[in-house]
């Protein structure tokens, strides 16, 4: 009897470590909210609803977290390339050098976080809730803010060369330095944003006191006299 017994805990081991610890390690994250530097590649947490998480320096490639409530979430330097986040809330968490290359946070409450030195090229944050949050110094290379608010966000120095910004809104945003050549701001709202020193989409700099408009070189030339002889 002793030996069935000792059998059968056996088998039960070497099914957990066959195909259970992925399942096991996800149990442990989901009861505690700490799991740094986890590989959560493919895997799903839709819905989940955790405060405080800390997934530091994770690997979640291609992981879904669509209509998750992660407030205050630790994300720091995690590898959400590819991956699901569309309707989630991750509002006063830090992604600060996190990797989400063609993600998806559509409709998103990122607010108040911190997105700075992140890498998101191609992400789609349209309708997402951006205010407030520092997106400064990032790579936002044809990344998506269709129709996102950006209400008092920083975005010094952030890269948004050929991103679409159509009918976003940026009032009250510091967007010093930032990088916008290419991009689309069609319907944008940019009233008192900060955009001195900006590369403005035609690749002009905006110049100082360039507060809700850039005012460019272009627009500050004075134009030359004709002389008599070309008349």
């Amino acid at each position: 009897m002793v030996r069935v017994f000792g059998l059968l805990l056996l088998s039960a081991g070497f099914a957990c470590a066959a195909f259970g610890y992925p399942l096991t390690l996800k149990q442990t994250f989901l009861k505690s909210a700490q799991c740094p530097k986890c590989d959560f590649s493919a895997q799903s947490f839709k819905g989940v609803e955790l405060a405080q998480v800390s997934l530091k320096g994770a690997r979640l490639w291609r992981t879904s977290f669509e209509g998750a409530r992660m407030a205050s979430a630790n994300m720091q330097t995690v590898d959400l390339e590819e991956s699901f986040c569309n309707d989630a809330q991750f509002p006063k968490s830090n992604f600060k050098g996190a990797f989400l290359n063609r993600s998806f946070f559509k409709r998103a409450d990122l607010s108040d976080s911190q997105l700075n030195w992140v890498q998101a090229e191609e992400v789609w944050f349209d309708y997402a809730n951006l205010a407030g949050a520092d997106l400064s110094n990032g790579l936002f290379y044809k990344a998506r803010f269709e129709e996102a608010d950006l209400r008092e966000a920083t975005l010094r120095g952030t890269i948004l060369v050929e991103a679409n910004l159509t009918r976003a809104d940026f009032r009250g945003a510091d967007l010093r330095e930032a990088f916008l050549v290419g991009a689309t701001i069609e319907g944008a709202l940019f009233e008192g944003a900060q955009l001195e020193g900006a590369r403005w989409t035609d690749g002009l700099i905006c110049l100082a006191g360039s507060l809700g408009k850039c005012i460019t070189n272009e627009q500050w030339r004075v134009p030359v006299k004709k002389k008599i002889t070309d008349r």
